[in-house]
């Protein structure tokens, strides 16, 4: 008798990049940034470029960031939001959830969210994120408080 492994993607998206992290069975298996190879870094064209970048997401849940307004201009702001509801769209999930970075992080800065995380994974774990960008090191962090929260 075999169980299957739940699948879990966990992504903080932009336009010009989003960070990624996959999980099985709540252990992470990869972080990355994936870059947007669209020069084009308004409307449809680098939008859809950064979802074509990303790959085919396919698993048991997705997770991603839902945008907060925080003194970023607001068409950034729509942009980036915009770019999730595409991921969500693309993905092939059966669940998916989406959490402000106030509920999942506060407002912790970016280099005590990455302490926290090296202090927290298993050693092969922080390999994965070691040289990783804050891309990365957020859509892990999500990813761990989906695990830790659902």
């Amino acid at each position: 008798m075999s169980t299957a492994q739940i699948k879990v993607i966990a992504v903080d998206p932009g336009v010009r990049k989003c960070g990624v992290a996959v999980f099985h069975d709540g252990i992470l298996t990869r972080a990355a940034t994936v870059h947007n190879p669209e020069q084009v870094q308004r409307g449809a064209v680098a939008w859809d470029s950064m979802v074509a970048a990303l790959g085919p997401l396919v698993c048991d849940v997705l997770v991603i960031e839902q945008m907060q307004i925080d003194g970023r201009p607001p068409r950034e702001a729509l942009a980036v939001q915009f770019v999730a509801g595409l991921i969500v769209g693309a993905a092939t999930a059966p669940r998916w959830y989406c959490y402000q970075p106030r509920q999942w992080k506060g407002s912790t800065p970016k280099h005590v969210t990455r302490a926290r995380l090296l202090r927290d994974l298993s050693p092969q774990e922080v390999k994965l994120i070691e040289k990783q960008g804050h891309d990365a090191i957020d859509a892990v962090g999500l990813g761990r408080f989906y695990h830790a929260n659902t």
